[in-house]
């Protein structure tokens, strides 16, 4: 059941921390975010990224009849 709900979730999770991390250095690049903000949403999303990534990139195994 967990693994089933995390199948479904992480995609939305993982997406939104790429998003995150394009759109505050678009900020930054702009002049309109400090850079040390920019730093720590980098790592939380960047994290988020790692722990959520794996449940939907790494394809179940197939057992063979």
């Amino acid at each position: 059941m967990f693994k089933t709900i995390m199948r479904k979730l992480a995609p939305f999770v993982s997406i939104f921390a790429l998003v995150m991390i394009l759109l505050f250095a678009t900020q930054v690049f702009l002049g309109n975010q400090s850079k040390e903000l920019f730093i720590i949403v980098t790592n939380i999303s960047t994290l988020l990224w790692f722990v959520f990534s794996p449940f939907w990139l790494i394809a179940d195994k197939k057992k063979d009849q």
